[in-house]
């Protein structure tokens, strides 16, 4: 086959000058050039492909995590919501000896806590294979990176905190209270009844172990758990982006339109006291007081906003030109006020 081809080539130059003869070697330089370059770009293709598909594994795991953590999350919060209510009523006396008798999770209410682990195997594959990630997930990164070392990691050293109090009260009660270790086998004493119903030491108890729990990680779980929804929404819009990526999240989330919000915002006066503002700051609903750092709302449906560290719903009345502000404490009116006011 050289032999033919060398043969063909001298044919083709018989008779002619060295310019065409320099003109065929340039073209066979190209011409394997060009396969060679072919051939990078059938390489390249591949190990995009590979890349791209590794990625996408990894965030179908991390969404997996994400979704556990949410629904770890949520019994979290429910559990220390429950404890809240008992710790109020415990701190405003309004538990009786009978309340006691019959609810044994007032006896236990400082002696208890649960704890959970955040999965994290996603996002620590997604950190060490950085590389088959491009630019475009710079802003899933970030996000990413904000809620494990951020929203997770104050939780988890909250969650210490609460554990390093219980176990340390336990050990002072151990050498105090004689009849702590009848609360194992479910029985109060009398003596127990009395500590928990008179001393007003357990009542400081009581108010701490309360600021731990429902005052500081109580609402650190809230954050955590918006957060976390944010980012399954966000993974949801690169790996199904023909699907509704709130569809999840109904009743608890909903895409702002922020195109609508405008129409609400502006100045709002409280009893024409304090004076609120709500703004749009590029894709964020913001709201709070005139002077005072503005907080992030997030829409459920179009006439409700909800603060979830604070655990507040604004419920619009957009014909009254009002917004409630409703809290477990009850609620509070806000008028809007004429543009220019």
């Amino acid at each position: 086959m050289a032999k033919l081809f060398r043969k063909g080539r001298f044919n083709f130059f018989q008779g002619k000058g060295w310019g065409q003869y320099v003109l065929y070697i340039l073209l066979e330089m190209l011409l394997v050039v060009a396969g060679i370059l072919i051939a990078l770009e059938i390489n390249n293709a591949n190990e995009r492909s590979k890349n791209e598909d590794k990625a996408t594994a990894i965030m179908h795991e991390l969404r997996r995590d994400l979704r556990h953590n949410l629904l770890d999350l949520d019994k979290m919060i429910e559990n220390l919501e429950l404890k809240d209510s008992l710790m109020t009523r415990v701190l405003r006396d309004s538990v009786t000896r009978d309340d006691y008798r019959q609810n044994f999770a007032y006896a236990g209410l400082t002696m208890t806590y649960l704890t959970m682990n955040f999965q994290d195997n996603g996002f620590a594959s997604m950190t060490r294979q950085s590389e088959i990630f491009n630019r475009d997930f710079d802003t899933l990164f970030t996000s990413l990176e904000r809620l494990y070392q951020g929203n997770y990691g104050l939780v988890e050293s909250m969650q210490e905190r609460l554990g390093d109090f219980v176990v340390g009260t336990l050990e002072r009660w151990s050498t105090e209270k004689p009849w702590l270790h009848e609360l194992s086998s479910g029985r109060l004493s009398e003596e127990a009844l009395d500590f928990f119903l008179d001393d007003p030491f357990y009542l400081n108890t009581v108010d701490l172990y309360r600021t731990y729990s429902s005052l500081n990680m109580l609402s650190s779980m809230r954050e955590a758990k918006l957060k976390t929804s944010l980012a399954i929404v966000e993974l949801n819009q690169i790996l199904e982006p023909k699907e509704d990526p709130y569809a999840e999240f109904e009743d608890y989330l909903c895409k702002p339109d922020l195109a609508f919000w405008a129409q609400d915002t502006g100045y709002y006066d409280l009893a024409s006291a304090v004076r609120f503002q709500l703004t749009l700051d590029g894709e964020h609903i913001r709201m709070g007081q005139v002077g005072q750092p503005m907080m992030e709302v997030y829409p459920r449906n179009d006439s409700l906003l909800f603060l979830p560290v604070a655990d507040l719903k604004l419920v619009f009345h957009r014909e009254r030109k009002e917004i409630d502000i409703v809290s477990k404490q009850g609620t509070q009116t806000l008028k809007r006020l004429e543009r220019g006011n």
